[in-house]
């Protein structure tokens, strides 16, 4: 879960550090997250960007159903959640054969933790709060090597 220090500290972000050209124009995405402050501001954030944000889930349990009935180009999968985490998700999805990006969003940022979220099938690994740009270019990275 989300310290409130790295959602006040995300919240202060300017939005006006996020590029305006629309990098990630057309860019469907399912956004996975326990929080609503988080799916809300990462849903802005990639709004700004050019994304579709075309639909949310609040735990690992629907996000992995939702990935495997809906077209989404990239799931941004938080790990630390209820019902169902991140790792299990993702593990899951995996299992059942599904190619997509699924890019770990998480507050965790030891190596190992990287290390568990790939090992578990994710394509990489972002740390909040999020740093637009290297959102932004993980984001294109995932789509692009898929």
């Amino acid at each position: 879960m989300q310290s409130q220090t790295s959602n006040e500290e995300a919240r202060r972000k300017p939005i006006s550090s996020i590029p305006s050209d629309l990098p990630l124009r057309g860019i469907r995405v399912l956004i996975v997250d326990d929080s609503p402050e988080n799916r809300l501001l990462i849903s802005h954030i990639l709004k700004r960007g050019g994304c579709q944000v075309i639909d949310t889930a609040e735990n690992g349990k629907l996000g992995a159903e939702r990935a495997e009935t809906h077209e989404y180009d990239v799931v941004l999968m938080d790990m630390q959640m209820p019902i169902m985490n991140g790792y299990d998700a993702t593990a899951a999805l995996r299992s059942n054969g599904y190619e997509k990006p699924i890019l770990a969003v998480t507050a965790h940022a030891m190596a190992e933790d990287r290390i568990r979220c790939l090992e578990v099938g994710c394509d990489d690994f972002l740390v909040k709060p999020i740093e637009t740009k290297k959102f932004f270019d993980a984001i294109l990275r995932s789509v692009d090597s898929h």
